[in-house]
């Protein structure tokens, strides 16, 4: 096995988001070694999907507007169960951050008198976004993806973080794998136990697994035809076992009680025990790709584990 990849930082930032790489530019310009890691490509963050704008009581549309009502919007919107202290940061700091946005190159649409429009919106009093057409979310991400690279600070795309390392209680570290090798997915199997493995996943087995495999018909939607899905089937002997496999994106493992069950998108699903029993569910569906056709989901049923990975895949079935 190769040796395994290391990094040293004073603040690792996970997530490069809006607030990713603002916290990763506040913590480089405080003179911190950072490193921001994001399971996609700098800058396609679902920020880019915020076309709305952002709020802030600069009152250059509405004179009468204030951080106050903008607290007082905030709180009424969440029926008063926010955090009141979090949402009059909130309300207070937003103008000093779009006017810092404004420094940094990022460009607004404009009033007549060339100050920052804002525009009204759903539960505001005033008119209060600034925005950017409906291409605000990308401009944020671009401005705020500029600016951390000029602040020197490394970024490790396609990289998931799948669990945080503590000494203690301190969190002192992360291990994570660099999504174009995908997630491979080691599983003990004690004497006499069956697993049940989706078709092309499988990579090796100790030699005392025996292999065979089984048909869930009926499955069909975007990924599927009409012919279902063919499973390996691992059973143990005498002796405990492992298998490995290969996983998109994240593997998540839920292990399910005696009659409970989970939809699963059949793309999603990766592994289960032989115990979990797998049957079709039929959802109807009238918008969207789907056209009124509907979508097969397979519903797990326990007791057993059953694996679940973050991203689609579909190997054609012959």
């Amino acid at each position: 096995m190769d040796a395994i990849e290391t990094h040293d930082c004073d603040v690792l930032v996970i997530g490069a988001g809006g607030a990713g790489l603002r916290a990763a530019i506040e913590a480089s310009t405080l003179g911190c070694r950072v490193a921001l890691v994001t399971k996609s490509l700098l800058g396609k963050a679902h920020t880019v999907m915020a076309e709305g704008g952002v709020a802030a009581a600069l009152a250059h549309v509405d004179p009468q507007d204030g951080w106050q009502v903008h607290f007082r919007d905030t709180m009424k919107g969440g029926s008063f169960l926010n955090h009141w202290r979090m949402a009059q940061l909130h309300a207070q700091e937003a103008p000093d951050r779009v006017r810092e946005l404004e420094r940094w190159g990022g460009v607004f649409d404009r009033t007549p008198d060339r100050k920052m429009s804002q525009r009204a919106f759903g539960g505001h009093t005033y008119r209060r976004l600034v925005h950017i057409g409906d291409r605000t979310g990308l401009e944020l991400i671009r401005t705020l993806q500029d600016k951390c690279v000029h602040q020197d600070v490394d970024v490790f795309m396609e990289c998931t973080v799948t669990r945080l390392l503590k000494d203690g209680p301190r969190v002192c570290g992360a291990f994570g794998y660099r999504r174009a090798t995908g997630e491979l997915v080691v599983l003990p199997l004690h004497p006499g136990m069956e697993i049940d493995v989706r078709e092309h996943a499988f990579l090796l087995s100790s030699h005392h697994i025996s292999y065979s495999f089984i048909r869930i018909k009926g499955l069909r939607n975007i990924l599927f035809g009409g012919q279902g899905m063919f499973m390996d089937r691992f059973v143990t002997t005498n002796e405990p076992g492992m298998l490995m496999l290969h996983g998109y994106g994240n593997v998540f493992e839920r292990v399910l009680k005696p009659g409970e069950s989970i939809l699963v998108e059949p793309g999603a699903f990766l592994y289960k025990d032989a115990s979990v029993t797998m049957d079709v569910e039929f959802q109807s569906l009238t918008t969207g790709w789907f056209g009124g056709t509907g979508m097969s989901l397979a519903r797990m049923t326990g007791p057993g584990r059953v694996g679940i990975q973050s991203m689609y895949v579909h190997h054609t079935t012959e």
